[in-house]
């Protein structure tokens, strides 16, 4: 059966609409947010474990991929929910909310790779000059 749309119909639409736009923009950020706890706990696991510096540098440069990985799922994020705009047009899936996902990636991976991994391998690189014993040229 057909029906008219009716003013409260559209209402209800445009209300489970928002609600589902900030449902996805909501769900983003948490799982960035995921992301970046992870990473910061791997930085601060390799500081902190055994090893002199130069091992723990290598270790930091050997986990470049986990620290690109809010990158990875904010694409994924995007493309996922421009796929569903596309596909399922009734759920009114706002733009800016499928770049959103997109957003937080290049912000959480911006945070962990500025602030933590570079400041990580500077206080190691410090640490390396002054440990006798660990060539670092």
């Amino acid at each position: 059966e057909n029906q008219t749309p009716t003013p409260e119909n559209n209402i209800a639409m445009l209300a489970s609409n928002i609600v589902l736009n900030a449902i996805l923009f909501v769900a983003f950020a948490a799982i960035q947010l995921f992301v970046y706890l992870t990473c910061k706990s791997k930085v601060d696991e390799i500081r902190q474990g055994a090893g002199d510096p130069l091992l723990k540098l290598r270790l930091l440069e050997n986990e470049d991929n986990l620290f690109d990985m809010g990158l990875y799922i904010g694409i994924a994020g995007t493309a996922l929910t421009l796929a569903i705009k596309m596909l399922a047009p009734q759920f009114g899936i706002n733009l800016s909310v499928a770049y959103a996902s997109n957003i937080f990636g290049i912000l959480c991976v911006a945070l962990v790779k500025i602030h933590h991994v570079r400041g990580a391998r500077q206080q190691l690189i410090m640490d390396a000059e002054t440990t006798p014993g660990v060539q670092t040229h």
